[in-house]
């Protein structure tokens, strides 16, 4: 009696498998169709963006280049300028000096 049962309940399932997968199939080639179409409508303009991310890559590589050359360029010139006004300092500290004694020592304009 219990063979018999295992053999019916397995027969059920076994059939809602066949209908089940008689109507999923469809369904699946239906939607791989629908995958496929949306594909090749948005196909150009998936190739206009990979242009377009390529260009702007090598624009930006190529004056990111400009631009760290560009740094480095101005940072050695202001470490040769702070080089070359190093030996001054003292030089411009006292007619810094100089020049506010002497605006201290004008009248004030009334």
């Amino acid at each position: 009696m219990l063979e018999l049962f295992a053999f019916l309940v397995l027969g059920v399932v076994g059939i809602g498998l066949l209908i089940a997968g008689l109507v999923a199939l469809p369904l699946m080639i239906v939607g791989g169709v629908i995958k496929f179409a949306v594909f090749l409508i948005a196909l150009p303009f998936r190739l206009i963006g990979a242009i377009a991310g390529a260009t702007a890559g090598l624009l930006g590589a190529v004056f990111g280049g400009i631009a760290a050359l560009g740094s480095v360029l101005l940072v050695v010139v202001v470490g040769v300028g702070a080089l070359l006004v190093l030996p001054l300092l003292p030089v411009i500290a006292l007619f810094g000096m100089i020049w506010l004694f002497g605006r201290s020592s004008r009248k004030a304009a009334a």
